[in-house]
């Protein structure tokens, strides 16, 4: 565990966990991980804002704040989870195994690509609203909860999900497909 009561928090190097839970925290501050994380049981980060690169693990994780993602996220059996908003600041992928998948809003001019498996995937607010996504594929047998719109400036692909809720899924460019309903 590493909490720092005021101020930031940034790891330079590759956080390695040798099958560890970590958890961070910064009060009132940022955590920024520069490199990308690995070989963790599950990563819990709460801060003001969250900036990382990549992170695998074989449980949860969790990310309480604003965060910024770029790289490859993958949780072999836990949930994939971020209470805030996201920013894509590079192309996207989270593979969750069988766990769910929790978005808030999310904005960015870059491609998010989910593997759910057969766990949900739920964004709790708009997508691409501030800044169109380039791309959204989400692929899975589990259901995909809505509770805004959805606009990317490229393609949209669902395959194999399940829609619930009601939202306007808008490709600029490219069109919206679905596969496997």
């Amino acid at each position: 565990n590493l909490t720092a009561q005021q101020g930031d928090i940034a790891l330079v190097g590759a956080l390695t966990g040798h099958a560890l839970t970590a958890t961070i925290k910064a009060n009132d501050g940022n955590v920024d991980l520069q490199q990308a994380a690995s070989g963790l049981t599950a990563l819990s980060i709460e801060a003001n804002a969250i900036s990382l690169v990549g992170v695998t693990s074989n449980g949860a994780q969790q990310y309480s704040g604003n965060t910024s993602l770029r790289g490859n996220y993958l949780t072999t059996g836990g949930t994939f989870t971020v209470n805030g908003a996201t920013h894509l600041l590079g192309a996207t992928n989270i593979l969750s195994g069988n766990g769910a998948v929790v978005l808030g809003t999310v904005d960015g001019n870059q491609a998010l690509s989910i593997a759910n498996g057969s766990g949900s995937v739920r964004f709790d607010g708009s997508v691409g609203a501030s800044e169109a996504l380039a791309s959204l594929d989400v692929s899975g047998t589990g259901r995909l909860l809505l509770a805004g719109d959805i606009l990317t400036s490229g393609a949209q692909q669902y395959r194999n999900v399940q829609l619930a809720g009601n939202s306007t899924l808008t490709s600029q460019q490219a069109g919206v497909s679905f596969a496997g309903l």
